[in-house]
């Protein structure tokens, strides 16, 4: 789902060399915020180059977007992690120390 802010992606073809080129020219233009490439872009880039760019950088895209995914989707754990260990600990019979209560005990430890 798109936010506010954020526009859908283009769908290109990046197996011919007009997707390829379309793909090259939308990622210098939004992502890198670079305009003076155009021109040589779409009249003077080599077709079969621009395909394998463009497929090359889709590839590393979707990667990097599943791998902030996936450290989003860990750390949502870890927070809910952290809140039932303190929950846990309000409990007069059991104490689970977790990494952020063991790293504030063993500094005031440390100072005091």
């Amino acid at each position: 789902m798109l936010t506010e802010n954020e526009t859908a992606e283009p769908a290109f073809n990046l197996y011919t060399p007009d997707g390829g080129r379309g793909y090259i020219d939308h990622l210098f233009k939004n992502v890198l915020k670079r305009h003076d490439y155009r021109q040589y872009i779409n009249e003077r880039l080599a077709g079969d180059f621009a395909c394998t760019l463009a497929q090359h950088f889709d590839r590393v895209t979707a990667e990097r977007d599943a791998l902030q995914q996936r450290l989003n989707e860990t750390d949502q754990r870890m927070d809910e992690l952290i809140s039932a260990v303190r929950s846990i600990n309000h409990a007069k019979h059991h104490e689970v120390l977790c990494l952020e209560t063991m790293s504030r005990s063993t500094r005031s430890a440390r100072s005091g």
